[in-house]
């Protein structure tokens, strides 16, 4: 027996996720046109009372669990946010001390061991900066 719309179309079955009525399936207009009803009738029969206060608890914890999780998820992607900027000041605490030594060093330049210090922490230098543009998250 086919359950008609007003509007003249066959009704779907679709389900209930209300705490009166949890999973409980009924016949409903498939366009869900504001025009049209909704709800044509039920196609399961009632639960009981028991039935409907277990589900409903378990939908409860469900959502509070769901809750919680993103709570934790949202906290470890701070955390990554977190580590990652604090990786990207040290990187850059190290360029600032590498250039300043660097800048000490010019005075030197007649030494040649001075000038072979003076080339490392410049490749250093280039290298770090190489690495924070590698590693900026999009």
């Amino acid at each position: 027996m086919a359950v008609r719309c007003a509007c003249g179309l066959e009704g779907v079955i679709r389900t209930s996720w209300t705490n009166r009525n949890p999973r409980r399936r009924f016949y409903g207009c498939p366009t869900l046109s504001p025009t049209c009803v909704n709800f044509l009738g039920w196609y399961d029969p009632p639960m009981c009372q028991r039935s409907v206060q277990i589900i409903s608890g378990l939908l409860r914890s469900r959502n509070e669990l769901e809750e919680i999780l993103a709570m934790v998820e949202a906290k470890q992607s701070n955390a990554r946010k977190l580590f990652f900027l604090l990786e990207v000041l040290s990187r850059c605490a190290r360029i600032e001390k590498l250039e300043r030594l660097l800048g000490n060093l010019v005075a030197y330049k007649t030494r040649e061991h001075l000038r072979r210090i003076q080339k490392a922490v410049l490749v250093e230098v280039i290298e770090l900066k190489k690495e924070l543009r590698l590693q900026v998250p999009s």
